[in-house]
């Protein structure tokens, strides 16, 4: 756990994982959340490691094992979690998987029991989202260009890129379905866990088959960033200034391009998995 990890961990008030010399070992995760970028993974993880029987790496570079990193090997791997006790449910959080071709097979090859959570939100909404932290993480590779200049294009069609495909979600579950049975495969809504999120934590842990812990008393809503920080002691720790940012508004003409282009793959997500969401 790097120092980012242990102070998100202090903030939580989780001193059972900072003690140095704590009964625990490295263990390979039995769940990953595998994303979906920007639908609420890192304010998800964050509330799910408050419960005591979770042990996750709460740092913000991911192991990357089963996409870049894979050659470094299982005990490589394992080095990476964090240390847990054996009633602990070691959890690594690893947005980027959700995209990745060859991470579903992979992750199989090594445990076929795997858990496996996936967070989605509004497709439209988490484009936007996406586009917002690559304007921020990568200024020159966005080069002051619009939402609409990069997803639009000069026809008004819809262009093929990462903020698009990524919203497409039944496209790659279909891949992660091919590996695992629906019944090891969580999905979240990332837009519900921001109104409720006491519900989506509970379903998480219920899958996750450790105790309901995380009750309503462990939250704090900040009025002025519009999201929940968790209470420790009565004081609110809140995430990252990145988290909450202010999305620029579609037109009207765009915002419907954008919604009947999403269509189809909603409604195949939706028979997909059962549930209908507002999109």
């Amino acid at each position: 756990m790097n120092d980012r990890g242990k102070r998100k961990y202090g903030m939580l008030g989780r001193i059972d994982m900072l003690e140095e010399y704590r009964n625990c070992e490295k263990r390979l995760p039995q769940a990953i959340v595998i994303g979906v970028m920007k639908a609420g993974t890192e304010a998800f993880a964050t509330f799910l490691a408050i419960n005591p029987d979770i042990a996750m790496s709460l740092n913000v570079a991911t192991t990357l094992y089963f996409a870049s990193n894979y050659k470094k090997g299982l005990d490589w791997y394992k080095d990476q979690m964090v240390c847990s006790t054996s009633s602990q449910v070691t959890v690594e959080k690893a947005p980027q998987y959700f995209m990745h071709s060859l991470a579903p097979s992979r992750i199989r090859r090594m445990n076929k029991y795997m858990k496996i959570i996936l967070l989605v939100r509004d497709p439209i909404a988490r484009a936007i989202s996406h586009y917002l932290q690559a304007k921020s993480a990568h200024p020159k590779l966005i080069n002051n260009r619009s939402f609409e200049d990069i997803v639009f294009t000069a026809d008004g069609g819809v262009k093929k890129n990462d903020f698009v495909a990524f919203s497409e979600y039944s496209v790659t579950l279909k891949r992660w379905y091919k590996y695992f049975d629906k019944s090891q495969v969580l999905i979240l809504d990332g837009d519900e866990f921001k109104q409720d999120q006491i519900k989506v934590l509970t379903e998480a842990e219920t899958f996750l088959n450790v105790r309901n812990y995380i009750t309503s008393d462990k939250f704090i809503f900040d009025e002025n960033k519009g999201f929940y920080c968790v209470n420790v002691n009565g004081e609110a720790a809140c995430l990252s200034k990145g988290k909450g940012r202010t999305h620029p508004t579609l037109s009207p003409v765009h915002y419907e391009i954008l919604k009947k282009h999403f269509a189809p793959y909603n409604e195949e997500f939706y028979k997909m998995t059962g549930k209908r969401y507002n999109w």
